[in-house]
């Protein structure tokens, strides 16, 4: 299993509303990507201290390297 995460930094005039719909978008790729196992998302909710000015991160699953390899180079990605 390789677990894809990206740690993401919204500019101050994203709304909450336009964050989530971006967060949909990209877990919509699972109907078109079937190699894409799981998709999850979240706000930072730690130490202000250690986020290092990211406010979200996601993360997807795939069954190896390949598999995520060729999400890269999707074209819907």
């Amino acid at each position: 299993m390789v677990k894809h995460i990206v740690l993401v930094r919204f500019a101050p005039h994203v709304t909450a509303e336009e964050i989530r719909a971006i967060f949909q978008k990209i877990g919509a790729l699972e109907a078109v990507l079937p190699t894409m196992k799981s998709f999850d998302y979240g706000h930072y909710n730690g130490a202000a201290e250690r986020h290092k000015g990211f406010d979200y991160a996601f993360y997807m699953e795939f069954d190896n390297a390949k598999e995520r390899d060729d999400y890269l180079i999707h074209p819907e990605h």
